[in-house]
This record gives structure tokens, C-alpha cells and sequence, in this order.
């Protein structure tokens, strides 16, 4: 396993990223990748379920004009009142 030291109070986040992959082989460099990539996709979809920000901040509420029309089409039972999701296809598809 490799290892790599770093002294965040020389170095700025972009750098420690590029000097990490430098070091890094390839196989490592994989595992961090997915790790990261599982780590983001967590928390998007918490911050759809939760419909907030990455910073905690709620999204805007929908329009009245939003509501009513999708009140009157045919959406998902899951999406009807959701921000930033009409039909539901695309949420179910990560289920």
C-alpha cells in the first residue's frame, strides 16, 4: 500500500490532489477514484431525497404554476410534489 504524507498548511488542496497523483500507481489510484465517485454519488442522492444544496441550504419551493401542472399530468406518485423531478424516470433508474 503506498503512502503519502502531506502537510496541508504548505500546500493547497489542488496541489495535494496533483502531488497524490504523482505518487499514486494505478491500482491505487482506481480504489481512490471509486471511492470518491461512491462518496459523491451518496451524497447527491441525499441531497435529491432531502432536496437541499450541497450546503445544506433548501432548494427554492415550486412556482404555483408548477404545482398546477403537475397536479394535472400524469406524473409519478414519487415525483408529484418533488423538486426537480417530473415523471420519475430518472430516479427509479438508480434504484
Amino acid at each position: 500500500m503506498a503512502n503519502l504524507e502531506v502537510n496541508l498548511d504548505r500546500l493547497t488542496s489542488d496541489t495535494i490532489l496533483r502531488a497524490a497523483a504523482l505518487r499514486l500507481d494505478r491500482p491505487a489510484k482506481t480504489t481512490i477514484y471509486r471511492a470518491w465517485a461512491n462518496y459523491l454519488e451518496g451524497e447527491i442522492v441525499s441531497a435529491f431525497a432531502a432536496e437541499r444544496a450541497p450546503n445544506g441550504q433548501p432548494w427554492a419551493a415550486l412556482k404555483p404554476a408548477t404545482v398546477a401542472r403537475k397536479r394535472n399530468r400524469k406524473t409519478s406518485p414519487r415525483s408529484k410534489n418533488k423538486i426537480l423531478q417530473d415523471t420519475g424516470t430518472l430516479v427509479a433508474s438508480s434504484d
